[in-house]
């Protein structure tokens, strides 16, 4: 980790007596001060998130699946294109109205 200068952002939570205490008696048992143990444990989070919701995890069998849905794709029928038209409506307008981009 670089070393931070009074330049860099800051991140600040409030948090009650016993959270604070719990969070100093973790530093203090891994050698570490309060920030140091914080941007450790949110950092090592963060990623895990990031992880988690940008990759797909998928089983052998899980792979295969997918693999022959977009070889050989079914041909298009009545339900696909009404569950289109419902993704369409409701995921892709409800991701345009929270501000993500497509």
């Amino acid at each position: 980790m670089k070393n931070q200068t009074k330049n860099d952002p800051r991140l600040t939570a409030r948090v009650d007596d016993e959270i604070h205490s719990l969070v100093s008696n973790a530093a203090v048992l891994s050698g570490s001060t309060i920030s140091q143990f914080l941007i450790e444990a949110v950092t090592e989070k963060a990623r895990q998130v990031v992880d988690d919701m940008t990759r797909i995890h998928l089983s052998i069998a899980g792979a295969e699946a997918l693999y022959q849905a977009i070889e050989k794709p079914p041909e298009t029928n009545d339900k696909m294109l009404e569950a289109s038209r419902v993704f369409k409506e409701y995921i892709v307008d409800e991701v345009e109205f929270s501000g993500n981009k497509k």
